[in-house]
């Protein structure tokens, strides 16, 4: 199965292999030759593990970027409808915006006045 759970990857020169952790999952690791293979591996506990807790009655944590995603707010917000017959469903950007950066109103740094 495809899971959400952040992956860890890292070298590890004591083991000479690449080593995944998957923090949300206490005690689940990985080792592999290559990254790809760790990550593989990984995937694999992460599967025996949510298995293993499942068959044990333990609770299955919630991946973190899912749950990060459910408190988020939306980048735009509606805007009311128009007189000019736009759409209800129109967005209003926010305020800093690329097309204000890539025009020169707003400097590399996010300062006024562009690039000095």
């Amino acid at each position: 199965m495809e899971y959400k759970y952040r992956l860890e990857l890292r070298w590890s020169p004591e083991d000479g292999a690449w080593l995944v952790d998957v923090p949300e999952l206490p005690g689940a690791m990985a080792d592999g030759a290559t990254p790809e293979e760790a990550v593989a591996h990984a995937h694999e506990v992460i599967d025996n593990w949510i298995a293993f807790a499942r068959e044990h009655g333990r609770e299955v944590p919630e991946p973190e970027a899912l749950a990060a995603r459910a408190l988020r707010t939306p980048y735009c917000t509606p805007r009311p409808l128009s007189r000019r017959g736009r759409s209800a469903h129109a967005l209003r950007r926010p305020a800093k915006t690329p097309a204000l950066v890539s025009r020169g109103h707003i400097g590399a740094h996010g300062k006024r006045g562009g690039a000095q």
